[in-house]
């Protein structure tokens, strides 16, 4: 993101605010959990809320988009990933006193691709990490938009959709504006 005192990048406000009739807004997810493995290896589920174009080959076919990650991302940081198209829905937190921020999160008709690891992740009782990006799909670069820091939880399943809520870890006890001032790097705090 161009500036990180901004929630959103000024491309994306610009997306937002004129809502130009060529401009795509993809929407993402990046799921993560320890028994989520491709080849004995820990890997994300990353999904776009967008067909895109086809990435792979195969039984099914898989369509979806190539998109550039932060550099600060917890996998894979700056590089290149496969986001698989798989339609969900998502409601970002109200912005309220007194509560904390929650995200609903829903995804239908989960590929195989997906449901596979969602299955395994069932199994123990280690959260799964989330986290939510926007996109311009005139720059696959980097996200103009990042919600880290979530977990989901409550999860519902059926045949047709996947629902669970996703909320910051203990954001109570994070520290704010989490920086700890040390005297060896502020000499102005010792006597």
């Amino acid at each position: 993101m161009a500036d990180h005192d901004e929630i959103w990048a000024e491309a994306l406000q610009e997306a937002y605010a004129s809502a130009p009739t060529d401009e795509v807004i993809l929407h993402t997810l990046e799921l993560r959990h320890p028994s989520f493995l491709e080849n004995g290896e820990e890997t994300p589920i990353r999904v776009v809320r967008d067909f895109g174009e086809l990435l792979e080959i195969g039984d099914p076919d898989i369509f979806g988009h190539l998109l550039g990650l932060e550099l600060d991302a917890p996998e894979d940081p700056g590089e290149t990933v496969r986001f698989i198209a798989c339609m969900f829905d998502i409601d970002l937190p109200a912005q309220r006193e007194g509560g904390v921020p929650e995200v609903e999160i829903s995804l239908d008709n989960v590929t195989r691709e997906v449901s596979k690891y969602l299955d395994a992740a069932t199994e123990t009782r280690v959260p799964v990490e989330l986290t939510y990006r926007e996109y311009l799909a005139s720059d696959k670069t980097e996200p103009q938009f990042i919600l880290h820091g979530l977990t989901l939880s409550r999860v519902k399943t059926n045949v047709f959709r996947i629902t669970g809520t996703a909320s910051f870890v203990d954001l109570v006890n994070k520290s704010f504006p989490g920086k700890v001032y040390r005297p060896s790097e502020f000499k102005g705090l010792s006597s």
